[in-house]
């Protein structure tokens, strides 16, 4: 049996392929691939956002992950028992947590875990430019952060991808690694991915939904002035969810900051340059630079109208405490919600609501 490990890396259209993955389950599992279900299906999850059917393997590759009673020599068993299926002889497990394995558990899991069975990774890197402002904006959109782009850029020495690339690489080796180029591919990932681990489905439906899309430039900035009033993760969550649902083809596409783009050439060229040697045979294939986009996602919005999005947000948060019911899935939030900040637990949706009109008055 052959195990394929989806590694992310992160902000390279996970999200949309575990989405896939789930509605092609039936089709995979023709083909001969067992994708395993996941703790949370990406079919009923809201937006569509899961981590995959990954957790188990990460909670044993990445130490951080684990609950304090953790079991590592128990490991062999529950992994036979999630992730392999003896009629299928290809097990498929994805998770972009993978990617933060620590090297020596990787290297157990290999050894002791897989053993006899071959193991290869697939993952998609982005160009680094593209792939920062994402994973910017993600803290905007789900950690509450109200950091601006520069100050979020100057605190990157590496690709944070790549140094998780040379990981695998040191400990698995080049040839057990299909490294796909996010931007040549993100028209047909689903295609990409299995045509990399050599698998054909006939029957595959490829089409993924959008998923998690990127926030305009006056959303990101409207979401940022939130986060400053609040500081609770678990209202930028809703707030964020809000805005991709209610508007999933808003345009998204932003200017380049030149001073964030000469800081990641300066600092990343090295990286840049490794990966393009070690698997794209030395042609400039990743790049720092985005590709070229037209328009600007903030030129034709208009901040009011996100902040009447705001609003409403914060008026459901309200109803939602006053009639349980009312939340998806009944009752008040819990730690299934998310994390909030400290005092968000005891802070009142009204306050919330008091607080951000306040701010708008300037008061």
């Amino acid at each position: 049996m052959t195990i394929i490990l989806h590694i992310g890396f992160p902000k390279t259209g996970s999200s949309a392929l575990q989405y896939g993955f789930e509605r092609n389950r039936d089709a995979l599992a023709r083909a001969g691939i067992h994708y395993a279900a996941g703790p949370v299906s990406a079919l009923a999850a809201a937006g569509g956002i899961t981590s995959g059917n990954g957790g188990a393997l990460a909670r044993y590759l990445v130490p951080r992950k684990r609950p304090d009673d953790y079991d590592t020599g128990a490991f062999e068993a529950e992994f036979a028992r999630t992730y392999l299926d003896p009629a299928r002889p290809v097990g498929l497990i994805s998770s972009e947590a993978l990617s933060a394995a620590d090297p020596q558990m990787l290297a157990r899991f290999v050894d002791a875990v897989a053993g006899s069975r071959p193991v290869l990774v697939v993952a998609f890197v982005r160009d680094l430019y593209g792939h920062a402002r994402s994973a910017w904006m993600q803290g905007i959109k789900r950690h509450a952060s109200d950091r601006g782009f520069a100050a979020f850029a100057e605190r990157i020495d590496r690709a944070p991808q790549i140094a998780q690339l040379r990981t695998f690489e040191a400990v698995l080796g080049r040839e057990r690694i299909r490294l796909l180029h996010y931007e040549s591919e993100r028209n047909d990932l689903f295609g990409a991915l299995l045509r990399a681990a050599g698998l054909a489905v006939p029957d595959l439906d490829p089409s993924l939904p959008a998923i998690n899309r990127s926030l305009s430039g006056v959303e990101v900035e409207v979401l940022r002035a939130c986060n400053a009033i609040h500081r609770d993760p678990a209202l930028s969550r809703r707030v964020s969810d809000h805005l991709i649902e209610r508007y999933p083809d808003r345009d998204s596409a932003a200017a380049v900051d030149p001073a964030v783009l000469a800081l990641l050439e300066a600092r990343c060229a090295e990286d840049v340059a490794w990966t393009n040697a070690t698997f794209f045979g030395g042609g400039p294939v990743l790049k720092v630079a985005p590709a070229a986009r037209s328009g600007d996602g903030a030129a034709l919005l208009d901040a009011a109208d996100v902040w009447r999005d705001v609003v409403e947000v914060l008026i459901e948060e309200i109803r939602a405490a006053k009639l349980p019911s009312a939340r998806p899935g009944g009752g008040p939030r819990t730690e299934a919600s998310g994390p909030a900040a400290p005092g968000a637990a005891t802070r009142p949706p009204g306050a919330r609501l008091g607080r951000l009109l306040r701010s708008l008055r300037g008061g």
